[in-house]
């Protein structure tokens, strides 16, 4: 069993590693019989896995309804959606972005002088 339990830690190293430039695409799965070890994969809530390699962007796929999974059930993943998409925090994150996007000339040059600083 603990072997199986490496197999799937595995797949999850896998997500994080950078992609070949040249590969078009990626594959990572675990076939098994294992019944126990189907029940303990049915658990976890991650179903599939894409990458975007034009744009460098991960694109996992949740079983079921994602609040629910990162709100942990209940009223708290919609409380959650609430928090995060709602006019105000729309608005919010608009905002700050438009200020950083103004400053980001100033961002980066604070940077630079921090890193030379290192």
């Amino acid at each position: 069993m603990a072997w199986d339990l490496w197999h799937i830690r595995q797949l999850e190293v896998g997500l994080t590693l950078s992609i070949r430039p040249e590969a078009r695409y990626y594959f990572n799965a675990l076939l098994t019989f294992d019944k126990r070890l189907i029940e303990i994969m049915d658990l976890y809530a991650l179903r599939s896995f894409g990458y975007n390699a034009s744009r460098a962007v991960q694109i996992p796929v949740y079983s079921g309804d994602w609040f629910r999974v990162i709100g942990g059930g209940g009223d708290e993943g919609q409380r959650l959606f609430d928090r995060l998409y709602s006019e105000e925090a729309r608005r919010s994150r608009d905002d700050r972005r438009l200020a950083v996007k103004g400053n980001l000339t100033e961002i980066v040059t604070n940077m630079e002088v921090e890193l030379s600083q290192i």
